[in-house]
């Protein structure tokens, strides 16, 4: 009987192992099958669901990078640590794309597009109501949210029966609807949101932080750390985690999948819509800027391996500090083109990402 229940779908197993474990409370797996299942992923090892050594030594570099150049050019330095804390912006756009991509197995072509609507927003909320930037996520991060879920029960899952690409053609198409609405509303000009905090910075020894770029990390971060938690703490969490794991099988046991789906691109869009909001007080942003932050996000994918929360952190703050010392030794025009370099050398050397165990 054990033997049979061990080569269960690796979904069941995880179910086992949260919650619904309580009513196997008599079953228990001998030595001999435990390491086993720990290589798999499927009960618990030594360490969390997350690598965090590769995760701590990155960051220990990075800190060590910024010290040699604090003292070798300051100047330097600043634009290093600039790129640092751009990446948690990064960090966040990969975010809700992992998401949809790890649980429903779907390429959301249209997250950039859901990205610059809650930009949008966010810039509308501050010129005509006058809604402080980071105080109008409460409001934008919903309103995606629930945007996200309209798109998934009415457009996506209608068409899912009819095969794999279906779904990724619906929101190919979504980018050329928004792309033509945002321009035809607000035309094609550039928007940035300017508040009376934007120029301010603060000193580390010789080196000025923006401070609006620090803020954007801090929320990033939190944020990650908040579905980090909501994935491996809640119950729904675990039926995410199975559902990307085996659908049919979480079907089986009972898991909704449906609303699993509508659940994952919901967050996915609000994730975007979070992104969103802190992009508007970064850089300024245009109808055609979704495809250029789709494309950083798929970076920062490819380097953390898909589903790895702590990963796509980690190697957002890599891309950014990359890409903003590179752009600054070979040209400002050359920032975009350094981020795909790197997307293309880690997707050639390590196409699996520089970290091994993922989330979901």
């Amino acid at each position: 009987m054990l033997k049979s229940t061990l080569r269960l779908p690796g979904l069941i197993l995880r179910l086992l192992s949260g919650q619904a474990a309580k009513a196997c409370s008599g079953l228990t797996l001998s030595g001999a099958s435990l390491p086993r299942l720990q290589r798999r992923g499927l009960a618990p090892s030594n360490g969390s669901i997350l690598r965090f050594d590769l995760a701590i030594t990155i960051i220990i570099i990075l800190t060590g990078i910024f010290a040699v150049l604090f003292f070798l050019s300051p100047l330097i330095a600043q634009i290093y640590f600039s790129g640092v804390l751009l990446g948690g912006l990064y960090g966040i756009v990969a975010l809700g794309l992992s998401l949809i991509f790890g649980i429903m197995k779907l390429l959301n072509l249209a997250h950039g597009e859901f990205m610059i609507l809650s930009s949008y927003l966010t810039f509308w909320l501050f010129s005509l109501l006058g809604l402080d930037p980071f105080l109008s996520i409460v409001i934008v991060v919903p309103a995606l949210f629930f945007a996200g879920l309209f798109v998934q029960r009415l457009l996506i899952e209608s068409v899912v029966k009819l095969g794999p690409n279906q779904p990724i053609v619906i929101t190919f198409g979504l980018v050329l609807i928004m792309q033509t609405i945002f321009d035809t509303l607000w035309t094609s000009d550039s928007r940035f949101i300017s508040t009376s905090y934007s120029g301010m910075r603060f000193l580390i020894g010789q080196v000025s932080i923006p401070l609006v770029r620090f803020i954007v990390l801090i929320i990033a971060a939190a944020g990650m750390f908040t579905l980090y938690l909501l994935v491996t703490r809640t119950f729904i969490g675990k039926a995410m985690r199975a559902t990307a794991l085996d659908w049919k099988a979480a079907e089986y046991m009972g898991v909704r999948v449906k609303r699993i789906y509508q659940l994952a691109f919901g967050l996915g869009t609000a994730f975007a819509g979070l992104a969103g909001a802190l992009l508007a007080t970064v850089f300024a942003f245009d109808p055609a800027s979704g495809m250029t932050y789709f494309l950083k996000s798929l970076a920062v994918i490819v380097m953390a391996g898909v589903g790895n929360i702590t990963g796509l952190l980690v190697s957002g703050l890599l891309l950014g500090a990359i890409e903003s010392v590179g752009s600054y030794v070979a040209g400002g025009g050359f920032r975009d083109a350094i981020s795909f370099v790197v997307f293309f050398a880690v997707l050639l050397i390590r196409p699996t990402g520089l970290f091994k165990k993922s989330t979901w």
